[in-house]
């Protein structure tokens, strides 16, 4: 030690540490992964209820279908998807079937606004979509629709923040959504699978009616890893 020098006092020894971890925590804040995503879109939704006039079987079909403009790091992307849901049982034998899948074997079309701001006033949309099911099969869904939308539109809105741990990383993820919607009129629906047969329309004794939805979407997703 210097023979000039003097040793730290303790509040001088203290600035000093939290100064160093200051210093530290703005290091770690600068050297963060920030990944930010916005996307604007249109999105038909179609839920098929059915039922059996034995009032032994019953079931549900949901389709979402859509097509969002994706920036990812100034990168414009385009992806028309879809995802559904299948879900049967039978009160009478009581068995029961669940399969569900994505995919992006999809043609898609909105007619009038379908910006992102406005609702569009029609949603054409056809393709298929592979299910995975309950019994560990697969299937194939296919479809075809065609919803226009009734008029009115709402507003909605959903936040949500979430936190994971990935290796020695912290992943906090923010997701901004918002929008409006408009309830639509189901002009054509056609559904199918390669093993369950026509859904909608349905074959007796089972019959079936549609619900829609049209929305014009807007989301933000904030991913920040530490």
């Amino acid at each position: 030690m210097n023979a000039n020098s003097r040793p730290l006092s303790a509040r001088s020894y203290f600035r000093t540490i939290v100064f160093a971890a200051a210093c530290l925590s703005s290091s770690r804040i600068a050297m963060a992964d920030t990944i930010q995503l916005r996307s604007t879109g249109t999105q038909g939704y179609v839920s098929v209820a059915l039922s059996s006039s034995d009032n032994c079987t019953f079931g549900s079909v949901t389709l979402n279908i859509s097509e969002a403009g994706t920036t990812s790091q100034n990168a414009p992307i385009t992806t028309p998807s879809g995802f559904a849901t299948i879900y049967f049982t039978n009160l009478c034998t009581g068995s029961y079937y669940f399969g569900s899948g994505s995919g992006i074997d999809v043609k898609f079309s909105a007619q009038g606004s379908g910006n992102g701001s406005k609702v569009a006033k029609t949603v054409t949309a056809s393709g298929t979509i592979p299910i995975s099911g309950s019994n560990n099969d697969s299937d194939t869904l296919s479809f075809s629709m065609t919803l226009n939308a009734q008029g009115t539109t709402s507003a909605f809105t959903n936040n949500d923040t979430s936190t994971t741990t990935s290796g020695s990383d912290q992943v906090t993820t923010r997701r901004i959504a918002s929008g409006d919607f408009s309830y639509a009129d189901t002009v054509s629906l056609s559904v199918s699978t390669n093993k369950l047969g026509p859904i909608y329309p349905a074959i007796p004794p089972l019959s079936s009616s549609a619900f829609s939805i049209i929305y014009a979407n807007k989301s933000q997703t904030l991913t920040v890893i530490h």
